[in-house]
């Protein structure tokens, strides 16, 4: 199906939230050219050569970036006399910042948070934007410390990071609170089929273990859409 808009990535519906210039340079910052252009889709390769890149990509993202378990991140004044290893209390949300309250940053809401512990009174309260936005995931190494998010965060920027370079994905929304992404790729084996959608979890950096919710979390999953910008 041809795409609606060419050389922008989609999210949240049709918004466009960056460049594919823009996403490379990002990209390139994260994981180096020569990583990217390594892993670069190529129609050549077979299902087996498919899914040896699509996994190498998600090691580097999940390598390179931090799951967020609700740690201690108040930083500089804020910070005083907290410990860092500490856990942390959401207290409610409150708005974006406003150099985040953009299209690129896709912030939409920030988790006002404090540091468990020993923080000076008045001290250790922090905000914890949530992102949408590819550009905003990724260059969360210098802003906050490789902290990238949770599994949504990590969907969406393996999502920004696959169709990049080349490859098909979509957004996979699961209603017993989990997302992860599926990817495009041929059979592994000799066979007249087409490509097919195969599951890939950039937070737990794995790929073709659907059963891994149901068998190994003991998850009883209900409803799970499939999504790309213009289709369900």
């Amino acid at each position: 199906q041809t795409a609606p808009h060419c050389g922008v990535l989609l999210s949240d519906g049709l918004q466009q939230s960056a460049t594919l210039a823009e996403l490379w340079g990002a990209l390139s910052r994260s994981f180096g050219p020569q990583f990217l252009e390594q892993h670069r889709f190529d129609k050549q390769w077979n299902g087996v050569k498919q899914r040896e890149h699509v996994r190498a990509l998600l090691g580097a993202l999940k390598g390179g970036y931090l799951f967020y378990r609700q740690a201690c991140l108040a930083a500089g004044p804020a910070g005083l006399n907290c410990d860092a290893k500490a856990s942390s209390t959401m207290l409610g949300r409150i708005a974006c910042s406003p150099e985040n309250d953009d299209a690129s940053s896709g912030c939409v809401y920030a988790e006002l948070r404090r540091c468990a512990g020993n923080c000076a009174p008045s001290f250790g309260f922090f905000e914890y934007e949530r992102f949408h936005g590819p550009l905003a995931l990724l260059n969360t190494r210098e802003r906050r410390g490789h902290v990238m998010g949770q599994c949504e965060e990590f969907s969406r920027a393996a999502y920004a990071l696959l169709t990049t370079l080349g490859y098909q994905a979509r957004y996979v929304l699961d209603f017993t609170d989990h997302v992860w992404i599926e990817v495009k790729l041929s059979p592994v084996a000799d066979s007249s089929e087409g490509a097919d959608w195969v599951h890939a979890d950039p937070s737990e950096g794995i790929l073709d273990e659907p059963l891994l919710y149901e068998r190994g979390w003991a998850k009883k999953l209900t409803m799970i859409f499939a999504m790309t910008p213009w289709s369900i």
